[in-house]
């Protein structure tokens, strides 16, 4: 995680490249310490990055939408504007999310730092490709 953390500060550093939210990169410098603080805390946030770089691709591409989120990634995912590896990549952290934020029992699911090391390394990989990719 640490090296696709130095990958992508370097790639955003690049100036030919679309601005990228604070959010955005906030979510890679403390996904080490949310992990061991508070998984979930940390699963809710991926989401919320997922939710920043899905609603203006959605703009751009389909026009202004209030769908929730998964429809919102099922309707780029059907017009081609997502690729499958990174369509598999935003459900996961969407439903993993889900899971977090919305309220299950403690016996049934339990997020832990090894889940949000996981979902941080994914939406990493998510936001390393919306910023290098001409079509997002």
């Amino acid at each position: 995680l640490a090296a696709l953390r130095r990958r992508l500060l370097s790639t955003v550093a690049n100036p030919e490249l679309r601005v990228v939210g604070p959010n955005l990169l906030d979510l890679l410098s403390t996904i080490d310490q949310l992990g061991t603080i508070e998984p979930e805390a940390g699963i809710a946030r991926a989401r919320k990055v997922t939710e920043e770089v899905i609603t203006p691709l959605h703009t751009k591409h389909l026009g202004p939408s209030n769908k929730p989120l998964f429809e919102q990634i099922e309707a780029l995912h059907t017009n081609k504007h997502i690729p499958k590896n990174v369509y598999s990549y935003l459900n996961t952290v969407r439903t993993v999310g889900n899971l977090s934020v919305h309220y299950q029992p403690k016996d049934l699911v339990r997020m832990t730092a090894s889940d949000l090391k996981l979902i941080g390394f994914i939406t990493a990989v998510i936001i390393e490709w919306y910023i290098t990719s001409a079509d997002a």
